[in-house]
């Protein structure tokens, strides 16, 4: 079997108001993603979507066709380790106040989450304390609850409000500081209970992790396929796994690199957790039957070939609006 061609078809969509500016940008409105199609000479079809639901896919699509497509990688069987994996709920900073998050704790323990990780936005440092309080408060001791400011603190703040979650048993503290600040994430590891997860923020994550890992200034990293591909996603976890370490997987931003990190997960010993962003319609397009929650609130394993997921050819059809070559 030979790889024939490869195209994109452009997807328009309208992704819906999340209601407030944040430090992550405010997501609403159209957005235009990519379909990747991989022809061959049997007629079998390869897919995979492009760009996340913030800032679109433009930028992928020159470096995929004058880059990629002359040296497609053939990528083989990653192995099996489990087929289920827990999940934490996450939305966007969509509160002003610490009440707006205790509803939103209220929510996900509705939902049947168990585990809740908050991203702050905003909020001054009494009020994050103050949140992070009340959100245990909430939910009781059982549910597993993180807090992600995205890089956005800076270390007096980041240490007075980890010492909060670990007065309250947070499972971690996400990015707290800019990835760069080596010296404030080690300080920060050494003083705090609660363990460090980075880094979401860095666009060199399979270096940078290293790094950290070398310098010991951090206790758990991230990665996700949107960065590394589903390859380099297993080197990070193998990685980590060398150091007795987790490697937590963040979302890719669309529903295929989402299917990606479930096989990297699902392959891998050392990820507790799928992120489950919400709402759903923000990074979920496109499928048949996308990627949810089992009866018991995890996630299965997809059994169908490829990256287990049906392409809705029907909805793509009618929100292509162009075809790249």
């Amino acid at each position: 079997m030979k790889i024939t061609d490869i195209k994109i078809d452009v997807i328009r969509r309208e992704i819906p108001d999340t209601g407030l500016d944040s430090d992550l940008g405010r997501f609403a409105g159209t957005v235009e993603q990519g379909l990747l199609r991989i022809h061959t000479d049997e007629g079998i079809e390869g897919n995979c979507y492009i760009g996340a639901f913030r800032g679109g896919g433009h930028s992928h699509f020159g470096p995929i066709l004058n880059v990629l497509k002359p040296e497609l990688p053939v990528y083989k069987l990653l192995g099996t380790q489990r087929y289920h994996t827990e999940v934490y709920g996450t939305y966007p900073p969509r509160h002003e106040s610490p009440e707006g998050y205790v509803e939103e704790a209220r929510e996900m323990v509705a939902r049947g989450f168990r585990a809740y990780k908050i991203h702050p936005g905003m909020l001054n440092t009494p009020d994050v304390i103050r949140m992070v309080t009340m959100v245990r408060e909430a939910v009781g001791p059982a549910v597993r609850l993180m807090l992600d400011p995205n890089c956005g603190y800076g270390y007096r703040k980041a240490l007075d409000i980890g010492r909060a979650l670990d007065q309250n048993g947070f499972h971690w503290f996400e990015d707290p500081v800019p990835h760069y600040d080596l010296d404030a994430i080690k300080s920060l590891s050494e003083r705090l209970d609660v363990p460090l997860c980075m880094s979401d923020q860095n666009p060199n994550q399979f270096f940078n992790a290293a790094n950290m890992v070398r310098n010991q200034s951090t206790r758990l990293v991230r990665g996700t396929a949107q960065k590394l591909g589903i390859t380099g996603l297993k080197k990070l976890c193998s990685l980590a796994e060398g150091f007795g370490m987790n490697c937590e997987i963040g979302t890719a931003a669309n529903s295929l690199l989402n299917a990606a990190n479930l096989h990297v997960i699902f392959s891998v010993a050392n990820c507790d957790y799928f992120e489950y962003w919400m709402p759903q319609a923000a990074h979920q397009f496109g499928l048949v039957d996308d990627i949810h929650l089992n009866e018991k609130g995890s996630i299965d394993a997809p059994t169908r070939p490829g990256l287990g997921y049906e392409l809705d050819w029907d909805w793509l059809k009618s929100h292509t609006v162009d075809t790249l070559g």
